[in-house]
């Protein structure tokens, strides 16, 4: 087989997530003094990132010569992997050298670190840098929501959402609503929940997020929240579960 045949096997090996041939693919190659291409390592990368083998990827990542780990693609994927690892302080440290020329995804996979690692503070300084290169999107800011979400910072998510996304231009939608409205059900701040939920045209018609609201409302004792936020869906039309039917109708009793 030559390089381009073990380039199909890998291809074929990312399309289903298959990283174990990947990597085998790759060993092989190299036992056979074949010299696998960028190609071939962003296709193993990919594959491990599909099936979901973070420190395969990683491990990957960290061999590579230093001429590849700088292109754009690979340094793409290793920070897609850091990311996806929790390894916030790597993914920060690979962004850090370049920050001028880094592209968007890199600054998303950082972010992401920087959510599922609950890092909000870090979160929102990543979000000034990103500003200040113009690279602040909807995405790496709903990430940042939430990494102030899992860290019960709700008045930080509502600074994000009611201050900074307007003076940016930016539109929220319809995930970036959900994070908020999560944020304030889990702080037990039921006023702001239906406030935003009315105020909100994503999330005032959006049956799914209308009804977790409810739930929390009705099983929380607010009472007022929760009749109101019924009656603004029957206007609305929108239909309630079962579960949440049979609340409504104990409440009205």
């Amino acid at each position: 087989p030559t390089e381009i045949t073990y380039n199909i096997l890998i291809n074929a090996s990312q399309k289903a997530s298959n990283w174990v041939r990947a990597l085998e693919c790759l060993e092989e190659m190299r036992c056979k003094h074949l010299v696998p291409t960028t190609a071939s390592h962003a296709m193993a990368m990919k594959a491990c990132l599909r099936g979901s083998s973070w420190s395969s990827a990683l491990q990957l990542y960290q061999k590579l010569p230093s001429h590849e780990k700088d292109g754009p693609v690979l340094r793409s994927l290793g920070m897609q992997t850091l990311g996806e690892a929790s390894a916030w302080p790597e993914a920060l440290q690979l962004l850090q050298p370049d920050r001028d020329h880094t592209d968007q995804g890199c600054f998303n996979a950082a972010m992401r670190a920087l959510e599922v690692s609950n890092q909000w503070l870090q979160a929102l300084g990543l979000l000034e840098v990103m500003q200040q290169r113009d690279r602040l999107q909807v995405v790496p800011m709903t990430m940042a929501m939430s990494a102030c979400k899992r860290a019960t910072e709700w008045a930080a998510v509502l600074f994000l959402l009611r201050d900074m996304m307007p003076s940016l231009g930016l539109e929220p939608s319809l995930p970036c609503m959900s994070t908020a409205l999560g944020a304030l059900l889990q702080a037990g701040r039921w006023s702001e929940a239906l406030q935003l939920l009315q105020a909100s045209t994503v999330l005032a018609l959006d049956a799914a997020e209308c009804n977790r609201a409810f739930k929390d409302f009705a099983t929380s004792r607010s009472w007022e929240e929760a009749l109101a936020l019924a009656e603004h869906m029957r206007q609305q039309g929108l239909t309630f579960t079962e579960g949440n039917r049979m609340l409504e109708e104990s409440l009205r009793s």
